[in-house]
C-alpha cells in the first residue's frame, strides 16, 4: 500500500498515471479489507463495530452497482431519519456489494432492484424473525424483479464459502 505513495511523489500533479495510482491504491484497501474478513472469520482478527448510518453504505453499493449494470434499475426507498446501527461498516458495504452483484448476475443485467430502509420494532418477535430480542431496530429489505432463489439452495446463502458460480466464471 506504500509504493503508490512513494510513486506520486515523483509524478506531476497533472501526470495520467494517477487515476491508475488510485485504482492500486483502492484495490489494496480492499485485499486488506478482505484479509481482515478471514481473520475475522478464522477467529483470529476483528473489526471494528462503530455506529454508522446504514443509508451511507447503502448510497455507496448502490452507486457500484449502478455504475456496473446500465440496463438495471436501482430504487433507493431510503428513511430519511433511519436510526444509527452499531457494527462493521466495511463488512456491511461488501456484504451489500456482493448481494447486489448477485442480484444482478441473477437479472442478467436487465429488470430492477429496490433497496429500503426504514425504523423498526419489534414487538412480536416470535413469528417473524426467531429469537430477536423486543426493541428498535433497522429493516433493510432488498428485491428484485427476479424468479426468486430456488428452494434447495435457500438453507445455504448465509454460509460463508457457499456459491452457485463456477469457479471458472469470468466478469
Amino acid at each position: 500500500m506504500a509504493y503508490p505513495e512513494l510513486i506520486r511523489e515523483d509524478l506531476s500533479a497533472d501526470s495520467e498515471a494517477l487515476e491508475f495510482l488510485h485504482d492500486i491504491e483502492d484495490a489494496a484497501r480492499k485485499i486488506a479489507d478482505i484479509n481482515q474478513d478471514l481473520l475475522t472469520m478464522g477467529r483470529r482478527g476483528h473489526y471494528e463495530q462503530k455506529p454508522f448510518n446504514l443509508n451511507r453504505v447503502i448510497d455507496q453499493a448502490a452507486k457500484e452497482l449502478k455504475s456496473a449494470a446500465k440496463e438495471i434499475a436501482v430504487e433507493q426507498d431510503l428513511s430519511p431519519d433511519l436510526m444509527q446501527i452499531k457494527g462493521g461498516p466495511a463488512q456491511v458495504y461488501r456484504m451489500l456489494s456482493n448481494l447486489l452483484a448477485n442480484a444482478r448476475d441473477a437479472r442478467l443485467n436487465v429488470g430492477q432492484i429496490t433497496i429500503r430502509t426504514e425504523n423498526y420494532y419489534a414487538d412480536d418477535v416470535s413469528v417473524a424473525f426467531g429469537r430477536v430480542p423486543t426493541g428498535e431496530y433497522v429493516k433493510l429489505t432488498i428485491s428484485d424483479t427476479g424468479g426468486g432463489i430456488p428452494e434447495d439452495i435457500m438453507p445455504k446463502i448465509l454460509e460463508p464459502f457457499f456459491s452457485t458460480k463456477s469457479a471458472d466464471r469470468k466478469r
